[in-house]
């Protein structure tokens, strides 16, 4: 795999003034069927923000598997549909209506 999703944790501590991430209570109502944005990143450290659709929601809200919501343009081996496994630390943000 020449692609993983970043820990949004790392990146709000790095920076909690501008990097705002979701609360854990906020994660703890995640269900199937919402939308969360993950951030991936390629070998060379190009980064790309993407929606995943949550499909399952396992070990006490702390590992989600879903389905990508986007078509990618920097990570290329990946398309919409491609099975994306995450954990809570890795959402930067929930999609609102």
């Amino acid at each position: 795999m020449s692609w993983m999703v970043e820990d949004a944790t790392l990146r709000h501590q790095e920076s909690p003034g501008t990097f705002q991430i979701p609360s854990k209570d906020d994660i703890k109502k995640l269900h199937a069927g919402n939308l969360v944005k993950l951030i991936f990143t390629n070998q060379t450290g190009e980064t790309e923000r993407m929606w995943v659709e949550i499909k399952k929601v396992l070990k006490d809200r702390r590992e989600f598997e879903g389905v990508l919501d986007n078509d990618p343009v920097i990570i290329t081996e990946l398309a919409a549909g491609s099975k994306i496994s995450f954990l809570a630390q890795n959402i930067a943000s929930i999609w609102e209506d």
